[in-house]
């Protein structure tokens, strides 16, 4: 056939990409916002936002990222306003009636941002880690020199710090994405109001912290959001599905329906599971091999008895005859 030369120049590019879904890999990647905007879902009927994300550094350079925040549950509008928050707009989303204006400056401006992908069966969730440009207070004011967009995170110290607020090299503690953190103070960008701090677990790690995000050390942090964003991570790290939204109970039932094995897991994911009371199992030992018991030993039978027969008459006998007594 004509296509047989095809077929087999075409055949190692298929094996390898039969199993393979496109696009980009787990990871974090530098975007920007090409799109958001409303929809409605043709499976459930529920609103949602999707989303494009440009990859525009790296080696998915040019990539677009497509997911969305399904709106169908208290925790998928916590997602939503928490996601607004981090594009810049500081004040959130207090009504749904502002979202379609939202979405459309949003889509305006093009923020450019770094954001953890991770891949829930064919489908991928973006979480934005951190606003590089695009937020309410990047418009130069009359007379300001523009500045150079570098990779969004200022030299060790270049900022002036607040008075009442943490100074260089202070430890603190802060909330990111809900989970209660520890890091050290390396800058304070005035424009943002925002403290980049270095975590402490990830020194390349460096976030931008607002004052509102700074707890004290003995402070408490919502626990039932806390447990889904461990819940959501673990079933996103093990393949069990789940999005940005889903309720906490979703999530647990998830994971209970695994079976979770100690030497399979890491450190942090078992002390996570046993946080949700998702139990763990040891790897079962191997079985040893059977011993087959010793036969016991067999008595000997007792010696028959012989059997006392009644002897008959001797052969060859005859007869004795009693005297008889004489006539008289």
């Amino acid at each position: 056939m004509a296509f047989d030369d095809k077929l087999k120049m075409m055949n190692d590019l298929y094996k390898s990409g039969k199993d393979k879904l496109p696009g980009v890999p787990d990871g974090q990647y530098t975007c920007q916002l090409q799109a958001a905007y409303l929809d409605v879902s043709k499976s459930s009927g529920n609103l949602m936002v999707k989303r494009e994300h440009l990859v525009i550094e790296g080696e998915h350079s040019g990539e677009t990222i497509y997911d969305q925040i399904v709106l169908h549950s208290e925790q998928s509008a916590y997602w939503l306003n928490k996601w607004i928050v981090a594009m810049g707009f500081e004040g959130g989303l207090d009504n749904l009636d502002e979202l379609p204006g939202i979405l459309k400056e949003m889509s305006r401006r093009m923020p450019i941002y770094s954001a953890v992908v991770k891949l829930s069966g064919e489908f991928r969730n973006v979480r934005v880690k951190e606003l590089i440009s695009g937020s309410s207070n990047d418009k130069a004011e009359d007379g300001d020199e523009p500045k150079a967009q570098g990779d969004g995170m200022p030299e060790d110290g270049g900022g002036d710090f607040p008075e009442s607020g943490p100074q260089l090299g202070d430890v603190i503690n802060y909330i990111n994405e809900g989970v209660q953190s520890k890091g050290k103070v390396i800058n304070y960008d005035k424009a943002s109001k925002a403290y980049h701090v270095a975590d402490l677990d990830n020194p390349d790690s460096v976030w931008a912290v607002t004052v509102e995000a700074i707890v004290s050390a003995d402070a408490e942090v919502d626990e039932r959001e806390e447990l889904t964003v461990k819940a959501l991570d673990l079933c996103l790290s093990h393949d069990l599905g789940g999005v940005i939204g889903d309720s906490l109970e979703d999530l647990t039932k998830r994971l209970k329906g695994k079976e979770w094995v100690r030497d399979e897991l890491l450190d942090d994911e078992i002390k996570d599971l046993e946080v949700l009371g998702i139990p763990v199992k040891d790897k079962p030992k191997a079985p040893p091999n059977p011993v087959k018991p010793a036969p016991k030993p067999v008595s000997p039978k007792p010696p028959e008895k012989p059997v006392n027969k009644p002897q008959g008459k001797p052969q060859g006998s005859k007869p004795v005859n009693k005297p008889t007594k004489g006539k008289k």
